[in-house]
């Protein structure tokens, strides 16, 4: 099997808000669709993805590579508050959910309204007004 889909399942859990790696994030591997042969692995993978995460919190001295994905989860996990009134973010309609919960203006609130487009301006060209 390799080490593919233990680090495809800690990727997936990166791009997610979930808190902790679960079956879930376990990717479907061709040959193994039926679901008891997916469950059946994912318990294995699951366990050491886990293994895989705690040791990629430790960047410095691990054995697994360090990616982009990884500091924004560990951050993410942080449950962060901005303190800012506007955060322009790059790329925004491309922002997973992991990354889009700590930027939102309510990131505590599971359920709080985020938006990645900007108000638009008037037809007079003055800027629109705030609540």
């Amino acid at each position: 099997m390799g080490i593919g889909p233990i680090l495809r399942t800690v990727s997936r859990f990166c791009h997610t808000a979930d808190q902790a790696i679960t079956h879930r994030h376990v990717p479907k591997l061709r040959g193994l669709e039926g679901k008891d042969l997916h469950r059946e692995l994912a318990g294995h993978i699951v366990r050491i993805a886990h293994k895989a995460w705690t040791v990629l919190q430790n960047p410095d001295d691990g054995c697994v590579r360090f990616e982009h994905d990884h500091y924004l989860k560990i951050w993410a996990l942080t449950q962060p508050k901005l303190d800012a009134d506007y955060l322009l973010l790059n790329e925004a309609q491309d922002t997973d959910p992991s990354s889009r919960r700590s930027s939102s203006p309510n990131a505590t609130t599971p359920n709080s309204s985020w938006s990645a487009t900007p108000p638009r301006p008037s037809a007079t060209g003055a800027a629109p007004q705030t609540s």
